[in-house]
């Protein structure tokens, strides 16, 4: 097939085209040349200059004809000599080098790049040069390596090493003396290993952490212990490249030992004013236990009489049993305040937790300062810790005691408050909603703005040396903010202090009371096996006598060394053990441990009087299977029952 030649007329169209777009080529090429700030130069094969553009020539100071035609030698005599740079260009080779150049009285650093030019034949003609000011450039980083090396942080590049994305380990790539200085490791040692070759025991936390920074390109700080070098640092970490990570830390071991040894003491000390309160109250409790154990003895006498003439005894019962529930009530008082209790909110009624507390109140500030309570009407329930707030109201109590210095009047009382978003406004970190407040008042010396300033920091106290920890406020301040509560304080110096908290109203429903369950619920009767191991022998004797009485059979101990050689001997199985956590030999866990190995599907309750803290530490938790002394004989029989047929 002959291809049809073309017209004079479209080959004219042609030249004219390409005529254009060589035109625009060079206009572009022209604009660039002329507004690069970059310099541009062509020489020849004599190596002198043929083309150099107007950046170069302002560098210079000189014009573009006082510079084309001469070569670098004719332009800077024996200073410059590219003899040896040119020399490779024209052998093929493109060149990048660094140059200095005197530029108006002062030397400047360039990064150049010089090209051949070839002819259509393939000879090199001549050279293309372009070149770049980066003094300032390697003056910032020059002072980025100095500041690097100066800085009293440590500061590590690492080269993460990552196997199927997932990070494995990281390599030092460059290290700052305060690194050496902090870590113990030289830098010659540590540049280029792996983290992983120098300490093997590197936790994974820091190579996933590093990883993960690379990989999402987001910025972190943290704080970590390194099991390596037995510190904790505080460390800001970032992407330096796509697979390395560069990292600023410091060495806080010594602020988390200051601030474990400030915990310590703190609970030390809160220790210590609870004790120093408790000192207080042993006159008041041991004046109210010899009143009461007066009245079980009256009541007791009287009903021994009144069955020698066979006469009713059912009022003397009921008040030994009324006493002795308040000898129980007293006696976790002291328990909840004088241990340090885990948090443990139920819904109370704010005015009933007041009014139990209020006898012992009493005897903590004394009787020459007058207590009085004025409890709210209808208060909404709030979901709070009993012992959270014994606390709160013992602390403002002894704050306000010391306050009137020897005789005066402190003021309890409760009331419904609701707070909507105008009215919390003049009041900074209280929320729109509805609470419940508890007030202490008293006509002491009152506070200065100063002092109402700084009272809930913690150590904190205006009280004589030894007087106080300054802690009593400080402890307040925080059990409000847990519960979302508000404090608010009002003071005058001359006119007393009132400090009233308020704590958020609960919507749960408050559970019913333990005696109402008792008087509802009636303890089935049954037949299993049950084994008691109680060091006191009054309270054995009885649970074994209410528990016989239901149909039980029922085996005693009051160590455990004999309990475990019953339950080795007995034929049947037994099928509850109800155990004391605290005992000599043993403690209750370990026991049930024991004879588990003899009836692996025994069932277990356990009892204590103990605080939690020391029931914790023998392996109970109060739950479904715990009891705390003292209890109603029909609630251990109601327990048995549930456990036995769950």
């Amino acid at each position: 097939m002959v291809k049809k030649a073309k017209s004079i007329s479209q080959i004219e169209k042609e030249i004219a085209d390409l005529k254009k777009q060589l035109a625009d080529s060079k206009g572009l090429l022209a604009l660039v040349f002329n507004h690069a700030k970059d310099w541009i130069f062509v020489k020849d094969e004599n190596l002198k200059f043929k083309l150099v553009n107007p950046s170069m020539c302002q560098s210079y100071g000189m014009e573009p004809d006082e510079i084309i035609g001469k070569t670098e030698f004719d332009l800077f005599g024996d200073k410059i000599n590219e003899t040896e740079i040119d020399a490779e260009v024209f052998d093929g080779r493109r060149v990048e080098v660094q140059l200095k150049r005197l530029i108006k009285g002062e030397w400047r650093n360039f990064l150049c790049q010089r090209l051949p030019i070839f002819s259509p034949e393939g000879n090199v003609i001549g050279i293309c040069g372009i070149a770049r000011d980066v003094t300032s450039h390697q003056k910032v980083e020059h002072d980025c390596q100095m500041l690097v090396k100066s800085m009293l942080d440590g500061f590590a590049l690492y080269e993460m090493i990552f196997v199927d994305d997932k990070p494995v380990d990281y390599r030092f790539v460059d290290v700052n003396p305060a690194f050496e200085r902090i870590t113990g490791l030289r830098r010659p040692e540590v540049v280029g290993r792996t983290v992983m070759e120098l300490m093997p025991d590197t936790e994974n936390f820091w190579i996933e952490k590093y990883g993960q920074i690379v990989q999402t390109g987001i910025p972190d700080s943290f704080e970590n212990y390194s099991q390596s070098l037995k510190k904790h640092f505080e460390v800001t970490a970032f992407r330096y490249s796509k697979t390395q990570v560069a990292c600023i830390f410091r060495d806080v071991t010594d602020r988390k030992s200051i601030a474990e040894e400030n915990e310590k003491m703190r609970n030390q000390l809160l220790q210590a004013r609870k004790m120093e309160s408790v000192g207080r109250l042993v006159g008041g409790v041991a004046h109210d236990f010899n009143n009461l154990i007066g009245v079980i003895m009256g009541y007791a006498e009287m009903a021994q009489l009144k069955l020698k003439i066979g006469a009713n005894i059912d009022s003397e019962l009921d008040g030994i049993f009324k006493t002795a529930e308040r000898s129980a009530d007293l006696t976790r008082q002291l328990l909840a305040f004088a241990r340090r209790q885990p948090v443990s909110p139920s819904v109370i009624n704010l005015n009933e937790a007041v009014e139990g507390m209020h006898q012992m109140l009493k005897r903590l500030i004394g009787e020459q300062v007058e207590l009085e309570f004025l409890p709210g009407k209808e208060l909404w329930p709030i979901k709070f810790d009993p012992g959270q707030i014994q606390q709160i109201l013992t602390n403002l109590c002894v704050n306000a005691r010391d306050a009137v210095a020897g005789s005066g009047k402190i003021i309890i009382s409760t009331d419904n408050h609701e707070f909507d978003e105008l009215s919390c406004i003049d009041n900074i970190g209280l929320k729109p909603g509805c609470y419940v407040s508890l007030t202490v008042s008293d006509n002491g010396s009152g506070m200065d703005a100063e002092t109402v300033k700084h009272m809930f920091e913690p150590f904190y106290t205006t009280k004589e040396k030894g007087k106080g920890t300054g802690l009593g406020l400080a402890t307040v301040y925080g059990i409000i903010n847990q519960n979302e509560g508000y404090i608010k304080v009002f003071s005058q110096p001359g006119k007393g202090t009132s400090i009233r908290v308020f704590i958020p109203k609960t919507q749960t429903v408050q559970n019913q009371k333990k005696n109402d369950i008792v008087a509802v619920e009636k303890p089935a009767e049954g037949h299993e096996t049950i084994m008691i191991v109680e060091d006191d022998e009054t309270l054995l004797d009885l649970a074994r006598r209410i528990l016989q009485s239901l149909g039980y059979r029922v085996f005693t101990a009051s160590r455990p060394d004999t309990a475990i050689s019953i339950a080795e001997k007995c034929e049947d199985k037994i099928d509850l053990l109800i155990a004391d956590v605290v005992m000599p030999e043993m403690n209750g866990k370990e026991l049930s441990t024991k004879i588990m190995e003899r009836f692996p599907d025994l069932k277990v309750i356990f009892m204590s009087g103990y605080a939690a803290e020391i029931i914790f530490t023998h392996g109970v938790k109060h739950g479904e299977n715990f009891m705390q002394k003292p209890f109603h004989m029909q609630e251990l029989a109601l327990k048995v029952s549930q456990i036995l047929n769950s």
